[in-house]
């Protein structure tokens, strides 16, 4: 059966490929749209809907993945969204056909996408940010946590998986469990480090950023506590959320002369290719310093 399969899929990529809950959750989640998919195929009257057999059986077919895209698109889902579930049938396909249950590999090519630029943090913002440093160690903890991504980049999960002992204060570095269960160290500021030591001091639980029960964060708490730390220092809106600090991050380190090449180790990125997505918060105007670079500054 192919929901069956899919769930052997699901355990192959979270314990042999070290996949976190979220791309398992978010797997699942393009697993339930096409079996919506193959549902209101058959309420329309079509038990054999773009060449499939029978539902249950482990059949797919490309045209099948083809006739669920457009029904997708129909459906009203950005060609964004059809292209991050597109991306999980392809694997869990390449993944039957490493099975020996289809015979060929089915891929299926992404719609046209352009993405619009990342709003990132403006130095206004994060002026007002800096500023706003609490006293009490409830906020305290949310104010570090926004100041630490800003400065190294770390992902949400990672930053609330630090434990004390993961900070070398010393050699101003951060030991982070990455996507995949992949370790790296990456660097922070001598500033960071006059804001996390004595913080650190205080710190009594097994995390970095736990709670008074000695267990970790939530995404969901720390995303709220996080809105309301920047609401408190005049900084909201739509962009004000964790992912946009690693943005943040990831324009000024390029603006500032920092290689994408470096900055794809510091992210922890397997390519270069995704890096890139993040510098779509650079506007022509961040580089009117930079020397214009013309085939003609030769003839002059």
């Amino acid at each position: 059966m192919l929901t069956q399969q899919f769930e052997r899929f699901i355990n192959a990529g979270v314990y042999l490929r070290g996949w976190s809950p979220k791309t398992a959750s978010l797997y699942r989640q393009a697993f339930q749209c096409y079996l919506r998919f193959q549902q209101s195929q058959r309420d329309a009257g079509d038990s054999n809907p773009a060449g499939a057999t029978v539902t249950e059986r482990c059949v797919i077919t490309k045209a099948q993945l083809e006739a669920w895209l457009v029904w997708m698109r129909q459906s009203g889902r950005t060609p964004a969204g059809c292209n991050i579930y597109t991306c999980v049938f392809n694997s869990f396909c390449s993944w039957l056909n490493e099975q020996g249950v289809l015979k060929e590999r089915i891929k299926i090519r992404k719609l046209k996408s352009h993405a619009p630029p990342v709003h990132v943090l403006s130095e206004l913002e994060i002026r007002k940010l800096l500023a706003a440093k609490p006293k009490r160690l409830t906020y305290l903890r949310t104010w570090i946590l926004i100041v630490l991504m800003l400065d190294t980049g770390v992902r949400i999960d990672e930053a609330l998986n630090l434990k004390p002992s993961d900070v070398d204060f010393d050699n101003l570095l951060l030991t982070v469990l990455g996507k995949g269960g992949k370790t790296r160290r990456l660097p922070f500021s001598a500033e960071l480090r006059r804001h996390l030591w004595p913080y650190a001091q205080k710190v009594k639980t097994r995390f970095l950023f736990g709670t008074r029960t000695d267990t970790r964060i939530t995404y969901r708490n720390a995303y709220r506590n996080i809105k309301a730390c920047c609401s408190v220092a005049g900084v909201s809106g739509e962009h004000i959320h964790p992912h946009n600090f690693r943005h943040t991050f990831a324009c000024t380190f390029v603006k500032r002369g920092g290689s994408v090449v470096a900055l794809s180790r510091i992210l922890g990125h397997s390519s270069i290719t995704t890096t890139q997505t993040y510098l779509r918060g650079l506007q022509i105007e961040d580089f009117a310093e930079e020397r214009h670079l013309s085939p003609l500054a030769k003839l002059a």
